[in-house]
C-alpha cells in the first residue's frame, strides 16, 4: 500500500492520498513507512484486540458487523 500511495503522487495524479482505513487497522502505518517498516504494517485488524485499539466499542462492532469493510482477521 505504500507504494501504491507513493506511485499515485510521483505520477501527479493527486496532490494527497487518503489512508484512513490503513491507519484504523495499523495506526503507525506513518512511522513505519518513514522507518522504511513496511513490513512490519498490519494488514488487517483482529476480531479478538478490540481492546488494543482505539476504536470505541459502538464503531468496532460495526466494523465487525459490516462484511468487507475493514479486512478482518476472525
Amino acid at each position: 500500500m505504500p507504494d501504491d500511495a507513493a506511485l499515485l503522487l510521483k505520477k501527479g495524479k493527486s496532490d494527497f492520498v487518503a489512508i484512513g482505513r490503513a491507519l484504523i487497522v495499523d495506526p503507525h502505518w506513518v512511522e513505519k513507512v518513514q522507518n522504511h517498516k513496511e513490513e512490519t504494517i498490519s494488514q488487517q485488524l483482529k476480531q479478538n484486540e478490540q481492546h488494543q485499539t482505539v476504536i470505541p466499542f459502538p464503531l468496532w462492532k460495526l466494523i465487525l458487523e459490516v462484511e468487507g469493510w475493514f479486512p478482518i482477521e476472525r
